[in-house]
């Protein structure tokens, strides 16, 4: 009945809905219906929401700090881990990971020798130089 009768008033339910008053016989059918209402949109729907909220930012920080760990401890260029790397160079004149990735694996450079290819004639490359560029060209950047 509910159905058929909001249908009729164009999806209405205001319609069917009347004004509650006490020691009507459907007002305790009324405070049931309200109060269902109630906690069902206002308390679970509205919770249910915060907690997708709540989850995708907790997954975006935790995504934002994996990149950030992934950034301060391996080596973009050659791969190598932080803790490998000073395992290995153990010599106090050998250089420590962060003076590798600044000063000998430094992202800038990688990306100044990219634009110096894109600038250059191809015809004019040396070996190397057109072996990046094929590399580049074929999005094989391994």
């Amino acid at each position: 009945m509910l159905f058929s009768i909001s249908l009729s008033e164009r999806g209405k339910i205001k319609m069917l809905l009347t004004t509650a008053v006490a020691g009507n016989h459907t007002f305790p059918m009324r405070v049931i219906y309200d109060s269902v209402f109630f906690v069902w949109v206002g308390i679970i729907l509205l919770n249910v929401i915060t907690g997708l909220i709540v989850d995708t930012f907790t997954q975006i920080r935790e995504e934002k700090k994996a990149r950030n760990d992934s950034l301060a401890n391996d080596c973009f260029v050659c791969g190598f881990m932080r803790n490998h790397y000073e395992d290995v160079a153990v010599g106090t004149e050998a250089p420590n990971f962060d003076r590798h990735v600044a000063e000998e694996h430094n992202l800038w450079t990688y990306l100044y020798y990219v634009a110096y290819l894109k600038k250059k004639d191809p015809c004019l490359d040396t070996g190397i130089e057109s072996y990046v560029r094929s590399q580049l060209d074929s999005e094989l950047l391994e």
